[in-house]
């Protein structure tokens, strides 16, 4: 069965230059895309070939996760084994179960959303809205776990991740000093370099505390969710730049895995796929950055 469909009724303008590709790009990441499919299909949702008429980019993050974590040998439980009438996380990692909820940012709208650069015109990369839409991916996958622990879906001691592509952020691809997904969970702000007053010799060099972010409205979006307790059911958080055209040579080494230390569920180190795995040792963020294999 392919993935897509023979007649299509979606509005999404991706979709639909695969479903019928013209260039050798487009019939390369309909390949890539069938692929994942292939591999991943049995731990995804039935209607997800529906679904992604409107919405591919999304769907293709849960193939890329899917396929990124059984590539890493771990294993993942089918969906046909799954107790599903009362819904759950887009994905579990067993044994010992992790809880796995995938969700693509989105540019949002209004005066905090991020746009789109302009041709010829020099601007700053909108670092501050970039973080705000992390934070929304964040809050909205937190009030889904806290509507699992509702329903009896899920229980305090369950690890749940969740894992943010942020592909369709404008201006993200690249990381910046500190990681996007690090600056929208732990307060650090832009490096500060330190210069000898006489010389002007660089010494060393430092991050600002940033606790907070301010929306255009005036409201504060914290940063520091990871030092509280108020995030305590987010085991980690995961984030990758990926679409059906960029991937990594390697999938799963394009992931950045960051350890929630107030986590009521926490995950050990070294427990899923990534490139770079950042923890907090009680003073400062660490980093252990691996080979990402970034590829085209």
């Amino acid at each position: 069965m392919t993935f897509f469909l023979i007649d299509h009724v979606g509005a999404d303008v991706e979709y639909g230059n695969l479903h019928s590709p013209e260039h050798a790009h487009e019939i390369e990441a309909r390949e890539r895309v069938e692929a994942l499919w292939l591999r991943a299909n049995q731990f995804l949702d039935a209607d997800i070939r529906e679904a992604a008429q409107n919405d591919l980019i999304g769907r293709y993050w849960e193939m890329y996760l899917a396929a990124a974590i059984l590539d890493a040998g771990l294993p993942l439980v089918p969906n046909k084994k799954r107790n599903l009438a009362k819904g759950g996380p887009d994905f579990v990692v067993a044994p010992p179960s992790i809880y796995v909820e995938a969700i693509a940012a989105r540019p949002g709208a209004g005066p905090d959303r991020v746009t789109e650069a302009e041709l010829g015109v020099v601007r700053s990369v909108p670092k501050a809205e970039i973080t705000l839409r992390l934070r929304a991916a964040i809050a909205e996958k937190h009030m889904k776990y806290q509507g699992y622990r509702k329903n009896g879906v899920l229980s305090s001691s369950d690890p749940y991740v969740v894992a943010i592509n942020g592909a369709r952020l404008p201006s993200s691809r690249g990381e910046p000093d500190v990681p996007w997904i690090i600056g929208a969970v732990f307060p650090i702000g832009n490096r500060v370099v330190h210069l000898d007053a006489n010389t002007f010799e660089i010494t060393g060099h430092s991050f600002e505390h940033e606790p907070t972010l301010i929306k255009q409205s005036g409201a504060e979006v914290s940063k520091s969710i990871f030092l509280d307790k108020s995030h305590d059911g987010i085991s980690a958080v995961m984030y990758c730049w990926v679409d059906q055209y960029n991937r990594a040579t390697q999938q799963g080494r394009d992931f950045i895995l960051v350890h929630n230390p107030n986590a009521s569920n926490p995950i050990e180190r070294g427990a899923l796929p990534c490139g770079v795995e950042a923890w907090f040792d009680g003073e400062n963020v660490k980093l252990d950055r691996r080979d990402r294999g970034a590829g085209a």
